[in-house]
């Protein structure tokens, strides 16, 4: 009896055994392989998608794709299987790819004959990267850069010529160029008949050029053609021609400058890429000669650009390597490529089925691909992010983070959004939004680092309240939790953890305990309003302070409301502008009627991408566009208000009122988030806030810091309780101990 019940029990063990024997290796693939594979995955996407410049690439609905390419790379068991799949799934929209075995060699791109070659196809990636289905009018754009000639110089004279007629061209010429030892190539071309120069840098000198004419013709044709791959600018005066039948009587031919004119040589529907090179022809005064100039160059947004030929080779894997071209010869219709051995058709009826609209956020293979999507945002096209191995490891441990469902969602993308170690990266979701109440009370951290209440419209809770607690979890803890995640300057992280406080899941009650006169108070609130609760909503829009003293909160003043009141505006005394809030009204509408003259905005910096991994890619500096004067003028003393809550053009318009000396700043540090923000929509409905543009002050140095305002104005409890709005107190009080012109004396 005992001999069979041993038998049984080992038979027990030994059928587990297989079970899990076989699991292991005939189905189940463990977290950590799948987050490896979905690393290389997430790799080859953003290479594929971002850079490989076929047409078929422009064909794919990319979101799709990739939900398609989750679930088939999580059923992956080997590196053989992994690369097989990776083909099956990428070289149908990118067949000039090549997937390589370490070691291995890459292909050579084939030579494209000369008269094939009708445009350069390549991606561009202009301030920002755009992840919509249509790339055809975003910032992610296919653009072609015509490589023939893009346009030229011509005119046409009225003289008929005979074949056999000869012909000599005479012009005085001069070229320059940014480099000495520039060697570029040009066409003169006299009706069918071409001679080739080449343009090296030179003072003023005298060419002449000479032939026959092949056919007749009833007009006789000059152009002059620059070959487009160098910036060079040439003049060239006194163009004289002259025909003859015998080499013996020469009759001149009139060819005036200013005659010249330009020929479009794109064709139709074809888009011409703002880095092709121009050509131009215009009047040009040197010295006492007036000339016909040809500018050959780039748009001076745009420097460069991958040429044919150019490459990029990226492990992917430990032993898998992706080799694609950046740039490929082509025409409106295709472009010139190697065939894929799999079907587009194919590929495209099995991700057609998925409906990206009805993802839901929970999935989590839509949780795999906003990772993918955030991390090849960053890797890709945000100069700042220097630290790419780091950037690499937080890839890592966001997929397996998933993967092992080690913690909520949300904290995930914080993770991976704070190590991009800039407050202006976050996400946001309108369902999850939805989804929130808040509390009608505002809470301030004043100078004593203590939590108090400085705005209540509940009546249980009083004005200068301590907050202790929530639901028994001390206040510091909550802040630090809140804090956890946040980038950026010490008035962002204070605005961020104050607002947090009024913000939970909607009609959720929890327990505040307060400090109040010396005794602990214990008040249940419930987060049962829809909005967001904020100061700068319930201050007034406009309002008269003290006779010919105007209020305007620009958070909340409508344009219409702001038009309404210039005619009270242009006779004020002083105006108080409120910047604690941000700007309803467009702020050069505002700006406009505060100068006689116009306003020149500081620059601004931002990538030009072409290139992966941010390699050689352009920083572009640029200037927003003046503001020029518009009536009435209004000649008021002005005040500006700023807090910790001011932020973005709050702050540049700060920048703009001290160059230009419009008026005076009072109040608190402003919180120090410069740049402009840029959004990308990500699956289950997300949408990713994010920004490489840089911010520069009137010196062209970075903006890295809020700004201090000339009167400072220091968060005291007791001016609060007395005072309510403190900043605003101490506006009036400077305005009291200030003489007030009026209107008259300030017109004048």
């Amino acid at each position: 009896m005992l001999k069979k019940y041993t038998i049984s029990i080992v038979l027990s063990i030994m059928t587990i055994l297989i079970f899990i024997f076989s699991f292991n290796h005939c189905g189940f693939i463990s977290e950590k392989k799948q987050a490896k594979h979905l690393k290389s995955l997430a790799k080859l996407h953003g290479l594929v998608r971002f850079f490989h410049p076929s047409h078929e690439n422009t064909t794919i609905n990319w979101n799709k794709h990739l939900i398609y390419s989750i679930k088939e790379i999580r059923k992956v068991k080997s590196q053989t299987g992994l690369k097989q799949s990776f083909e099956q799934l990428f070289s149908p929209v990118a067949p000039s790819m090549a997937l390589l075995w370490e070691g291995k060699q890459p292909p050579v791109l084939p030579e494209i004959e000369e008269t094939e070659k009708k445009e350069l196809y390549t991606w561009a990636h202009t301030n920002g990267v755009d992840l919509s289905e249509d790339v055809k009018f975003t910032r992610s754009r296919r653009s072609g850069y015509v490589t023939r000639n893009v346009s030229s110089a011509y005119q046409m004279l009225q003289q008929s010529v005979k074949k056999g007629q000869h012909y000599v061209l005479k012009l005085n010429l001069k070229i320059s160029a940014p480099d000495s030892t520039f060697l570029g190539k040009g066409l003169i071309q006299i009706n069918g008949h071409k001679h080739e120069y080449e343009f090296i840098p030179h003072d003023w000198k005298t060419i002449e050029l000479s032939g026959t004419f092949e056919k007749d013709a009833n007009e006789t044709f000059v152009i002059f053609r620059l070959i487009p791959n160098k910036v060079i600018n040439i003049l060239l005066d006194d163009i004289e021609l002259y025909i003859s039948p015998d080499k013996q009587q020469w009759t001149p031919s009139s060819i005036y400058n200013h005659n010249f004119e330009i020929q479009d040589s794109i064709p139709k529907g074809w888009e011409l890429h703002s880095g092709s090179y121009s050509i131009f022809a215009s009047g040009f005064i040197d010295s006492t000669n007036y000339a016909l100039e040809l500018k050959q160059q780039k748009n001076n947004w745009r420097f460069s650009h991958p040429y044919y030929g150019e490459v990029t080779t990226q492990s992917i894997s430990e032993d898998i390597n992706c080799w694609i071209p950046l740039a490929l010869y082509g025409n409106i219709d295709s472009t010139f490529t190697a065939s894929s051995s799999y079907s587009l058709e194919q590929l495209q009826a099995k991700i057609y089925p998925i409906i990206l609209r009805e993802l839901k956020r929970e999935d989590q293979n839509v949780q795999i691909a906003n990772v993918i999507l955030i991390w090849n945002v960053f890797q890709h096209f945000c100069p700042d992010l220097k630290d790419k191995k780091a950037w690499e490891l937080e890839l890592d441990k966001a997929l397996l983070a998933i993967l092992e469902n080690q913690k909520p969602i949300q904290d995930i993308y914080d993770e991976m959004l704070f190590a991009t170690g800039s407050p202006m990266n976050f996400l946001d979701n309108k369902i999850l939004e939805l989804e929130k109440g808040y509390i009608p009370i505002s809470f301030q951290k004043l100078d004593d680092n203590n939590i108090y209440t400085v705005y209540s419209d509940d009546d249980q809770v009083l004005v200068g309240d301590q907050l202790l607690s929530i639901d028994g979890i001390s206040i510091d803890k909550i802040i630090n939790k809140n804090s956890q995640n946040i980038a950026g300057s010490a008035a962002w992280k204070k605005v961020h953890t104050e607002f947090s406080l009024s913000r939970d899941d909607i009609n959720t009650s929890k327990t505040f305990t307060f400090l109040r006169e010396n005794k602990e108070v214990d008040i249940e609130l419930t987060y049962s309003i829809p909005t967001p609760f904020l100061l700068s909503n319930i201050r007034p829009s406009f309002e008269e302070k003290e006779k010919g003293v105007y209020y305007l909160n620009l958070s909340t003043m409508t344009i219409g409301e702001f038009n309404h009141h210039l005619s009270k505006l242009k006779k004020a005394k002083a105006i108080i502008f409120d910047l604690r809030g941000g700007f309803n009204v467009k702020p050069n509408k505002l700006l406009q009627h505060l100068t006689k003259d116009s306003f020149d905005y500081p620059a601004y910096r931002f990538a030009d991408i072409h290139y992966p991994d941010n390699e050689r890619d352009s920083i572009v500096q640029q200037n927003f566009k003046p503001v020029m004067a518009e009536a009435p003028y209004l000649p008021a003393q002005k005040i500006f208000l700023v807090d910790n809550y001011s932020k973005r053009f709050c702050e540049l318009l700060i920048r703009l009122v001290r160059k230009y000396e419009l008026g005076i700043v009072i109040g608190q540090k402003t919180n120090g988030l410069s740049g402009i923000k840029k959004t990308v929509k990500l699956l289950g409905n997300y949408e990713l806030s994010w920004s490489d543009l840089k911010e520069l002050n009137y010196e062209n140095r970075e903006v890295n810091d809020g700004h201090k305002p000339d009167i400072l104005v220091k968060s005291d409890l007791k001016r609060i309780k007395e005072e309510g709005d403190i900043i605003l107190s101490e506006a009036l009080k400077y305005l009291k101990g200030k003489k007030i012109l009026s209107s008259k004396d300030l017109a004048q």
